[in-house]
């Protein structure tokens, strides 16, 4: 495999690995009003790190072009690591480079399967952003002249929400590359493996 799609792959499987560690800290329902802040910090770091590895694994499927953007302002690009700064430079030579949700359906016309976009409860660039800003927000100490008080039920409830539309988003998606006539094809769980599976395929 490219040594940059078996990156992306990686990329995959430590989000999955996050996800697992989320599902299990909010798993059980009745522990929520006693729940530590110092679990809601980790869940915060677990989501942040996630988005990070969104972004790494742009880069991967980007790797050519955004090593040579970065290279032409002087900059070590392998040490680029701020999520949101790493979204915007591949912006801005791929616009269409975030992940694309979609399913496998049978066409009603005749017996083959096709790939039809998953547009409902997913992650977005949007959201990607806001997640991302508050995450921030919990991974330094408060400063005790300026502490607020926290809804923890509320947050836990937002956290189900975002890592529902993480998983839409990345169960399976394709990536559309610089070249315009290809895409990355995505599987997070291949159904004899159960690893991840990623190749590249022509774009539609």
């Amino acid at each position: 495999m490219n040594e940059d799609f078996q990156k992306y792959c990686d990329c995959m499987e430590q989000i999955k690995v996050r996800i697992g560690v989320i599902d299990f800290i909010l798993g059980d329902l009745s522990s929520w009003k006693t729940t530590p802040m110092t679990d809601i910090e980790f869940l915060f770091l677990q989501f942040r790190k996630i988005l990070e590895l969104i972004a790494f694994s742009s880069i991967c499927a980007n790797r050519e072009t955004y090593q040579k953007v970065r290279r032409e302002v002087n900059s070590n690009w392998e040490n680029d690591w701020r999520a949101d700064g790493i979204i915007k430079i591949i912006e801005n030579f791929n616009p269409n480079f975030f992940p694309i949700p979609v399913k496998e359906v049978v066409d009603s016309n005749s017996t083959k399967r096709k790939l039809e976009m998953v547009k409902n409860n997913v992650l977005d660039k949007s959201l990607f952003k806001t997640i991302y800003g508050q995450c921030k927000n919990f991974l330094h100490a408060e400063h005790p002249y300026n502490a607020s008080t926290k809804n923890l039920s509320s947050i836990k409830k937002k956290m189900l929400i975002w890592k529902n539309k993480i998983i839409n988003l990345l169960n399976t998606h394709t990536v559309q590359l610089i070249d315009l006539d290809k895409r990355l094809h995505v599987y997070m769980q291949d159904a004899n493996t159960g690893n991840v599976v990623v190749w590249e395929c022509k774009a539609i």
